[in-house]
């Protein structure tokens, strides 16, 4: 409930003075909302049908309710599902529709010298090592490593088939999300026929997907890496606390794009 008010109130910042006139009464008329559903691979109830139906009732009737209480448009659509990549990140979640990497892992993160963050993490003795191809006295991109366990719960990439992802995704597309659900399915070379049977016969529901290859190859740094439960808890139990309340100490400049950024579409920029 609380995302969707929170959604609703700030579908009424539609003052685009850069724009034309066009992308203020769209904004105004469909009042597009994006309340997602992150993290369900970590949560068996989150997987429920009933439960994610039940969830598209809620998130529908409150902004219904906000939107006749601020005397605006109910939004043409609420729920989605997006990779979150961020988010998950930041709250140690799978992501959106998407598994685990594996029971244990490192995620190797590449943070910018330039960058607060980068300041905090060194400061607190957080493990990281130069981008490849740079070294410690020049680098200017730093991979940081962080020791991660899934959940007892969770789903890891290689417990589910892509056809398994498909009728997930089908599930989701059905039950919960107005807009389509975003997913990338990865498959093996022997599933590509099964792959194709399913897209024909779901043609009519098919957005939002995107196919990829099952991907072993290895190299250095890798955004995840797979680690044994004994490295996790000696990496776990060496790991420094961090302090990410002291990054205002570091904070220099306006280090914000989005405000600069001109909003362009099919090659042209509307200014």
């Amino acid at each position: 409930e609380m995302a969707t008010i929170i959604g609703t109130i700030q579908s009424m910042a539609t003052h685009f003075p850069g724009l034309r006139e066009e992308w203020r009464q769209n904004c105004r008329q469909e009042r597009l909302l994006g309340v997602d559903l992150n993290g369900q691979m970590d949560s068996p109830v989150a997987q429920d049908p009933e439960v994610q139906k039940r969830l598209q009732e809620v998130a529908v009737e409150t902004n219904r309710h906000y939107a006749q209480l601020l005397g605006i448009n109910q939004s043409a659509a609420v729920t989605c599902v997006k990779p979150s990549g961020n988010s998950s990140q930041l709250l140690n979640s799978s992501s959106g529709l998407h598994a685990r990497w594996s029971p244990y892992y490192i995620r190797n993160v590449r943070v910018g010298t330039h960058t607060p963050v980068f300041k905090v993490l060194r400061d607190a003795g957080v493990p990281m090592d130069p981008e490849n191809g740079q070294t410690r006295e020049s680098a200017n991109t730093w991979v940081v490593h962080f020791p991660v366990k899934a959940p007892e719960t969770a789903v890891t990439r290689n417990q589910r088939t892509a056809l398994e992802q498909c009728d997930f995704w089908l599930q989701n597309k059905i039950n919960y999300t107005e807009h389509n659900p975003s997913v990338t399915i990865t498959y093996q070379p022997n599933e590509v026929l099964d792959i194709i049977h399913w897209v024909w016969q779901h043609q009519d529901k098919i957005g939002g997907m995107a196919f990829l290859p099952a991907f072993d190859a290895q190299y250095d740094q890798m955004p995840y890496v797979d680690i044994h439960r004994e490295e996790y808890e000696r990496l776990a139990s060496q790991f420094p606390e961090i302090d990410f309340s002291k990054i205002y100490r570091y904070e220099e400049e306006d280090l914000t794009t989005a405000a600069q950024e001109l909003a362009c579409l099919a090659g042209s920029c509307d200014i």
